[in-house]
């Protein structure tokens, strides 16, 4: 009643209502956080990345995943998009390691995605503060709610 003075009970209950139906809505999108991959898996992820980082620069480009066999060719730019977080072209540490982590885990406590064990890719949306399927996410990212009906004013 403080925001909208002039909001009737019947008001205030509609907004309740939008408040409770929202709540439930976000709830029904939330997935299980994956776990975290234990740490003998990490280390043989780790030991995989040096050996596909062949000059020892600390990344890895895109040729050196397709010269050691990880994915071929025309597999680069969807690669590209999909996990080079940072836009820079080639794969850091964490970044190979979130791309190559086994379903049902997240590579390390910072990732930002994971997979259920179906395959299903899972990804922490921020702005919802929770896991949910990439899926989900992108098909509201950029979307609204649409506004509420006017409500009646009272005179």
């Amino acid at each position: 009643k403080v925001i909208w003075p002039s909001a009737l009970v019947s008001d205030v209950r509609e907004m309740k209502k939008w408040c409770k139906d929202f709540s439930r809505s976000v709830d029904r999108q939330r997935v299980k956080t994956p776990p975290i991959l234990p740490d003998s898996e990490f280390d043989g992820l780790r030991s995989v990345f040096y050996y596909v980082d062949e000059d020892g620069s600390g990344s890895v480009a895109m040729d050196e995943l397709v010269s050691k066999g990880l994915i071929y060719e025309d597999q680069v730019g969807q690669y590209r998009a999909e996990w080079d977080a940072n836009g820079d072209g080639i794969l850091d540490l964490y970044e190979f390691c979130d791309m190559m982590c086994p379903c049902g885990y997240r590579a390390y406590e910072g990732s930002l995605v994971g997979s259920s064990l179906d395959g299903t890719r899972l990804v922490y949306d921020q702005q919802m503060g929770c896991w949910r399927t990439r899926d989900t996410v992108e098909a509201t990212a950029g979307h609204t709610a649409a506004p509420p009906p006017a409500l009646p004013v009272a005179a």
